[in-house]
């Protein structure tokens, strides 16, 4: 890389700029940065929360890697030579621009290390799964696990130990790092090749299982993504590894200090780093394109629920007003919100709530009446609302509450793009259709419970979300 001009690490910031991007965009659209936090809880085992935050060290280091080299490049020009332009070699730079390259070549060391271990531990997961004969084999306690935190110790001192070693010889220095990381890549990816043949017959033997439909189709795209990101490493490896080569040796024969190869090569490892890391992060971080939809779905309920309800709020409201707790359901499933005097909450504004419920329309309508019918602490809550003493008359709420359809509730979710109420043996008898649903669901989990812990925890996304998360969004 002494050879190469400042135009592959030009293209080299941009792109490290656009992976941090992309994985800090895709995190915040997973679950809300929630994942960063050392106890998330169950959703998010040890083994994602290492790759999230390897990731998160070796980008950084990446980019600063990236843009020094950018600058240094730039600010020391090219050089005229009787062979022709080539880039001007680091032992011309000036002082002070010489004592930065150790710096940014331990950085990218680190980096790569990072990246190293974290698709180590990839590859002897899948192997760990591909290889577990019972499901109650812990991950921490198995052979791959050893075999991972050995290559891991191996790849995070070797790396930056050469690095530091050759920090006097500038130019061998960065070519030694390419040279040894882009080995240790290439064994990997090679390693990858196997478990590319046989996932198929491990997809094969989970629907043997009867396992559900949705974890097949995770699991087949998973394999495409991996098929896909295979080839990418190579891209991005086999270049640095020609140019770590011909760094290393005096010679130059490969090469020849030519500017032109030295960059083509370096743009397209760099072009393949970057789409490989792209994958990458759709691999450890897995979304459901409908449980995206749900959410937005939610959030579009809460905002236009809120929305009426300010709007009403001004012209029926006082300042001695009260506002109805909230159903439990509706807390659950991230529609409901506190109950105080604020325009970021709902509340019941009309003097008369009858009349208030009957002239609402839609999803509106039944939320509501659902505020007033589906909620037992309105009896003991302490109401100034003009108009409520008149609906505890008209109705039981404890006994309405046993009463309540399960059709309406059904048809409350669906219209306002929310999970269906929980079952309850009080409002829902035991009848032939009731236990042959109860039937389905016994079914689903028998299937679900055949894969082993450590991989429905990798390929589910985050479907449990905090519901006043999701209510209080702008």
């Amino acid at each position: 890389m002494d050879q190469a001009s400042f135009a592959p690490f030009i293209l080299w910031s941009a792109l490290a700029l656009m992976s941090a991007s992309y994985f800090l965009l895709h995190i915040w659209k997973y679950d809300r940065f929630r994942c960063l936090r050392l106890s998330f809880g169950p959703t998010t085992c040890r083994f994602r929360r290492f790759m999230i935050y390897s990731y998160l060290i070796s980008l950084p280091l990446l980019l600063a890697y990236s843009i020094g080299f950018t600058t240094l490049k730039i600010s020391e020009g090219l050089k005229i030579t009787p062979e022709g332009v080539i880039s001007k070699p680091a032992i011309d730079w000036t002082p002070y621009h010489q004592s930065l390259i150790f710096p940014l070549n331990l950085s990218f060391s680190v980096a790569w290390a990072f990246e190293t271990t974290t698709h180590l531990e990839e590859l002897c997961f899948w192997l760990f799964l591909l290889h577990a004969e019972d499901d109650n084999i812990d991950w921490l306690r198995s052979r791959f696990f050893y075999l991972w935190s050995g290559g891991s110790m191996v790849a995070l001192i070797t790396l930056p130990l050469v690095a530091i070693l050759t920090r006097h010889d500038y130019a061998k220095s960065q070519a030694l790092v390419y040279l040894i990381g882009s080995i240790f890549g290439i064994v990997l990816t090679l390693c990858f090749i196997p478990i590319l043949f046989v996932f198929p017959e491990f997809i094969q033997s989970l629907k043997d299982l009867n396992v559900e439909r949705d974890i097949l189709l995770r699991l087949l795209k998973f394999h495409e993504l991996n098929t896909t990101r295979v080839i990418y490493r190579f891209v991005f490896l086999i270049p640095l590894l020609i140019v770590g080569i011909d760094g290393v040796s005096s010679s130059h024969a490969i090469l020849g200090r030519s500017l032109v190869r030295t960059d083509i090569l370096t743009i397209i490892a760099g072009l393949g780093a970057a789409i490989s890391s792209f994958i990458t992060v759709q691999i450890f971080f897995p979304r459901s394109i409908e449980v995206d939809l749900q959410r937005q779905e939610r959030r579009e309920s809460a905002r236009r629920i809120r929305n009426l309800s300010i709007s009403n709020s001004h012209n029926a409201c006082d300042d001695s007003m009260q506002c109805i707790r909230p159903s439990p359901y509706l807390l659950q499933t991230g529609v409901a919100v506190p109950y105080h005097f604020s325009p970021d909450f709902i509340q019941v504004p009309p003097p008369n709530p009858v009349d208030r419920v009957n002239s609402l329309g839609g999803a509106e309508n039944r939320i509501a009446r659902l505020f007033v019918q589906n909620d037992a602490s309105v009896c003991s809550s302490r109401l100034t609302l003009q108009g409520v003493e008149d609906v505890k008359s008209l109705m039981n709420i404890p006994a309405q509450r046993e009463k309540l359809d399960r059709n309406h509730d059904l048809e409350l979710s669906k219209s306002i793009g929310l999970p269906p109420p929980p079952p309850d043996l009080a409002r829902y008898p035991l009848t032939k259709e009731n236990l042959a649903k109860h039937t389905e669901l016994s079914v689903k989990e028998r299937r679900r419970s055949s894969l082993h812990p450590l991989l429905k925890t990798f390929l589910t996304p985050p479907d449990t979300i905090d519901p006043a998360f999701w209510a209080y969004e702008p």
